[in-house]
Formats: structure tokens, sequence, C-alpha cells
């Protein structure tokens, strides 16, 4: 349940804001009585230095003058010059008004008595020194003497008043600057006061904001990274502040909705999966559906292919059989010449015709590989060869690759695209009842190209070939995939696909196949091997002691298990058969064997494959001595048999050659392995 936001709780920005305005007036009240008193300070020093300033020019002044009148009444004494009495009245009028000037300034009562003395002293001078001049100007020589003496005097104690009323404005000075020294203490005192309220202010401002806003974003931050690490069930406290309240209900909503939405979502990602699945399935059915239906459009033409040669077959054994009666003894050359080869050549025709339309219908792996391209294209146009004839149409074929044709493909796939491509061309030119398809094999450096030209009325809308369900055919002729899949599996082998009309008319459709790398090679055909088993695992080897291999053949059809028994004769070998996989349980559990040779399909509820695995869990050392024998490499679990181990499968029909060289093969590779053992 989450926790609404209560009108009660007060506002952070409020707060904040009152905190702010508070802070700013004492900043700002703090700021203004420094101010002042730093200004208070700074006039009063002014003042105080200027006025020193002045009244030391003044003292300056009033020396000079002083002595300037001393010189000139010294001088007058000796020389009697009307000019000296000038310049000595001239110093006293300066002498006077310097002592008006500090007469001026702001000043004690003892400092302006000292002063008034200062100021009789310099009369006293004066009038002696007017004494002094009447004196040398009437010729009394001795007594001017003596009046020069006395204004000296007088000189000197002008000079010590003087001197004492600068001591008293010093002792002012001195005490300006005890009251400066005693202000700017205080000064200090209220700055070193301010500095620590800001500091303090400071602090209780970041404590708030830790406590009512950075502990709250930091738990938000961590419910945050909870949710993106998966965990949806994070939430956050409820502050005490509206607007970290409001966030932290959003949030904790968010949270609970991104928890229903996951749970939602992850019900429609399961009900997508099984849609993707359900439609990879229909995928899969509707391309082998097309399979079937290129399958179907086969069978009048292989059904005549199959007849064909056993017409042949059952042909020739008649004129046997009959030229038998009539002849009686016949000439082994010419039975072999006249009847029997005719006969294996339409058989093996047959069964060239069985094997590659099954091998058509298998499923097989995606996995691509390299493969010969020609064996994909031969087999196509073996399978389509008599429809076209039989509609007097032709198939030509042209391979410039030498034999080089090796490419990237998977096997089956390789050979729905070039039976869609020729089943398009077929459609194409059997109304006219005329016409040919012609395949040309080309090669360069990384890519094999196999284009196919037909005489046909070309594509109606070629822009719109590879789209799936696209046809141009009547309805029920066609699902218009074929080309769809062309395009579909060339993309997976990375080759490409061009549709395009021909100038002279008719369709062509040129296909690029990646080449297969240079290392790879086909299996090679191993050559029949003899077989000898040595007595007793070859402990008697050296007296040349050999025994017959012992063979199990398990079959239900009795003629395939005599041919079978007589083709194991021809090695020597002691064979035994077994009709169904019960009685060949028994033969395994009574008689040691070197091999077994089993079908797949038989009566009883039991096949040659639970056989095979009833073989790896109560006899383990026949698991590699046991050859399958079957007529559909495509059934079952026989099917992945195959593809893991195609040296242990023989197809049926059979001839005599391929049929023994497994076996012997599959026999020495035994002894081979007993050897080494």
């Amino acid at each position: 349940m989450i926790e609404p936001v209560r009108p009660g709780r007060s506002s952070l920005r409020r707060r904040v804001l009152i905190g702010a305005l508070i802070t700013a007036a004492l900043l700002v009240m703090s700021l203004g009585v420094l101010i002042e008193l730093t200004s208070d300070m700074r006039g009063e020093v002014g003042a105080a230095t200027n006025e020193y300033i002045e009244e030391q020019q003044i003292a300056g002044r009033l020396q000079r003058a002083v002595t300037r009148q001393l010189i000139a009444a010294s001088f007058f004494g000796r020389s009697h010059r009307e000019a000296l009495i000038v310049e000595f009245r001239s110093a006293g009028d300066e002498a006077y008004q310097q002592i008006r000037q500090y007469l001026l300034l702001e000043l004690t009562p003892e400092e302006r008595l000292q002063l008034e003395a200062v100021k009789e002293q310099h009369a006293h001078l004066e009038v002696s020194a007017q004494e002094a001049f009447g004196l040398f100007a009437r010729g009394h020589e001795d007594d001017a003497r003596h009046a020069a003496d006395a204004m000296v005097e007088r000189s000197m104690t002008l000079q010590q008043a003087l001197d004492g009323f600068l001591a008293l404005r010093e002792r002012d000075v001195i005490s300006l600057r005890e009251r400066q020294a005693y202000v700017f203490r205080y000064l200090y005192i209220a700055a070193a006061a301010f500095a620590v309220l800001l500091l303090g202010a400071v602090f209780l401002v970041t404590r708030f904001f830790n406590r009512r806003v950075g502990a709250p974003l930091a738990e938000l931050v961590d419910a945050a990274g909870r949710i993106g690490r998966g965990d949806l069930d994070a939430r956050v406290g409820i502050g005490q502040d509206d607007e970290l309240a409001t966030v932290a209900v959003s949030f904790n909503r968010m949270a609970a909705r991104l928890a229903e939405g996951k749970v939602d979502l992850e019900q429609r990602n399961w009900q997508l999966r099984e849609a993707l699945e359900t439609l990879r399935t229909m995928q899969t059915e509707i391309i082998q559906s097309e399979k079937l239906s290129a399958m179907g459009r086969m069978m009048a033409g292989l059904a005549h292919e199959l007849n064909n040669p056993l017409a042949s077959v059952l042909g020739y054994m008649e004129l046997l059989s009959s030229h038998m009666d009539e002849h009686g003894q016949l000439d082994r050359d010419e039975i072999r010449r006249d009847y029997l080869q005719p006969v294996l050549a339409e058989a093996l025709r047959a069964r060239g015709l069985v094997r590659d339309f099954l091998q058509f219908s298998h499923q097989g792996a995606v996995g691509l590989t390299g493969i010969p391209l020609r064996d994909a294209l031969y087999m196509v146009v073996r399978l389509r060869a008599y429809s076209f004839e039989q509609t007097g149409l032709t198939i030509v074929t042209e391979d410039d690759c030498a034999g080089q044709d090796m490419v990237l493909a998977q096997p089956q796939r390789l050979e729905q695209i070039f039976l869609n491509i020729t089943n398009n061309a077929f459609d194409a030119m059997k109304a006219r009842g005329h016409g040919s398809l012609r395949i040309r094999v080309g090669c360069d450096d990384d890519f094999i190209t196999v284009t196919f030209e037909d005489d046909g009325a070309g594509f109606a809308q070629i822009d719109r070939v590879f789209e799936p369900f696209f046809s141009t055919k009547a309805v029920g002729a066609g699902t218009g995939l074929g080309l769809a899949i062309v395009h579909q599996y060339m993309e997976e082998f990375d080759g490409s696909v061009r549709a395009e009309n021909r100038v002279e008319g008719g369709a062509r459709v040129l296909l690029r196949l990646r080449r297969a790398p240079a290392d790879f090679s086909p299996p090679a055909v191993e050559p029949d091997l003899p077989v000898s088993i040595p007595v007793n695992g070859g402990a008697q080897a050296a007296h040349n002691e050999q025994r017959r291999p012992r063979i199990l053949v398990v079959e239900d059809e009795e003629p395939l298990r005599t041919l079978q028994k007589r083709f194991l004769t021809r090695l020597n070998a002691e064979v035994l058969l077994a009709a169904d996989v019960a009685e060949a349980k028994r033969i395994v559990q009574e008689t040691r064997l070197d091999l077994v040779i089993s079908d797949v399909r038989m009566p009883g509820g039991k096949n040659g494959v639970d056989f095979y695995y009833w073989i790896e869990a109560e006899q383990p050392y026949l698991r590699d001595r046991f050859l399958f024998v079957t007529g559909d490499i495509t059934d079952g679990e026989i099917a992945e048999f195959a593809e893991r181990r195609p040296d242990r499968v023989v197809l049926k029909p059979f001839i005599l050659k391929e049929y023994m060289a497994l076996v012997r093969r599959t026999l020495a590779t035994e002894l081979t392995n007993q050897r080494i053992d």
C-alpha cells in the first residue's frame, strides 16, 4: 500500500526560502556593521593623519621662520644693513602666521595655553631684536650685543615652548593610535565572531540539507539502482517535506506499476513465444507442404521412370525363362550379356530414382556444408526429365566449372531451390508445347553462378516474384511460395538470387552461391579390404592359424536373408540368421559374434534400432560391430544414426560390391582395433 502525501507536511521550498532570507539578513547586517566600523575608523585615521602632517608642516615653517629671524639679527650686528631688518620682520610675520594656524586647530586647553606661551616668547624675541637693532643703529655696540644675547636666550625659550606644545600634540596622536588599536582589536573579534557564525550557519544548512534532502535523494538513488538491477519491490520512505514526499510517492507508484507491467510483460512474452513457436511450426509445415506439392507433381514422372526399368526387368526375366525352356543348356557369356547385364542396369536405374526421391523428401539439418553443386542439380534434372519430355520440352545443362563446383549449402534445401525454379519454368512453357530450359553453371573466384533461362512468357510482375503467397497462376495451381522459399534459402546460404525477364522473351533466374573452402574435399571411397581374424585375439598369429568370422544377419524377409547369407559366404564366414529381434537377442547371448547386420523395420513390436540400443547396454563389445540395412534412410531414428555414422548403414536395394565393401571395411577396422588394444 503506497502512503499518500499528508496535507500536514511542511514545504521544503518554504523552509529553504525562510532559511535563505534569515541567513541573507544576518549576513547583510554583519557586513553593514563591519563596513560602518571600518569606514569610521578609516575616516578617523585619515583625519588624524592629515592633521598630524599639517601640524608637522606648521612646526617646520615656524622653526624655519624663527631661524631666519635669528640669522637676520645676527648678521645685522655685523653689517647694519636695512635689508636684514626687513628680512627679520618678514620672518617674524611668517612665524606669527604659523602660530595662528595652530590656533585654528582643535586644541585642548592645555595645548592652547602652551601655544599662548609660544606666542608670548615669540613676541619677547621680536622685542629683544628691535632693541638690539636700535642700539646698533645708535652706535651702542656693547649694549647692542647684550640685547642680541638676550634675543638668543629668548629664541631658546621660544624653542622650548614650541617643543612643549609639540610634545602635547604628539601625546594626543599616541592616544589616538591606542584608541584605534583598541577599535581594531574589537573589529578583529567581530570579524572572527562573524566567521564563526558563518561557519555555524553553513554547518547547520549542510546538516539540514543532508538530513532533509541528501538522505532522501540517496535512498531514492539506491531504490532506482535496485529497480535497474531488476528488484521491482524496491520502495522509498515518505519524508516530511511536501516536494520530496511527492517524489517518493510518485516513485513508489512508478515502481508498483513497473512490477505490474513486468508481470504483464512476462505473460505477454510467454504468449509471444508460443505464437512465435506456432508461426515457426506453421512456416515449416507450409514449406514442407510446398515441398510435398513439388514432390506430388513429380510422382507421375517418377512412376513412369520406375515402371520402365521394372518392365525391362520383368521382360528380360521372362525372355530368359522362355529361352531356357526352349534351348535347355545356355551359354554363360550369352546369359550375362543378353539378360543379366540389362536386368542389373535397369535395377540400378530404378534404385537411383528411388534414392533421389527419398533424398529430396528428407528434411535434413539446416547447417551449411560443402557439397558438389552438380549432384543436386543433376538429381533434379533426372527427376523432372520425363515430365519435360512428355510435354515436348527439353532441359539443357552447361557446366563451365570442370568439376570445381563445391558450394556452401544444405543439400536438401539446395535441391528444393533447383526444383522450384525448374517447376516454374515447366509451368510457364507447358501450355505452349515447346521450349527449353537452359541451365548454365559458371565459376569465379568466390562464387558459383547457376543461371536458369526458359522460353516461357516471363514474369508478369517482376518486382513481386519473391513475395510469399504471390502467384499469377490459377487458383489451386500453386501456393505462391516457390520463389519465396528460393529467396529465403539463398539468404541462409549467404548467397543471392535475382529474377528478370529476357529481352528475347522468357524468364531468367540467376543464383550466386559461395564456394566451399579450398581445403574441403568429399570423403574418399575406401577400397575393399581383405578379412582375416586371428584365433584367440591374435595369440597364435605366429602359427598363421585363422578362424572364420561369425556374422549374424537379422532380416524378416526370407529372400533377403538368403541373399545376404550367399553374399557373406564369399568371405568364408560363418553366417547365423534371425527373423526377428527376439531370436537375434538369443543368438547374441549364446554366441560370440564378430559382426551384426540388422534390418530396421521388423515385425514383433521391436525394430533394428531398439535391437542396437539393447546391444549397447547388454553387449557393448558389439556396439561398433553393427551394420543397419534399410530401404528408407529418412525414417525416424535411423535418419539421426545415419547422419552420425553413415559408414554403418547399407541402403536397399544394394548390390554385391558395395555390400561386401562395407562388411570388409567394418571387419578390418575391428581387427585393427583389437591389434592396437
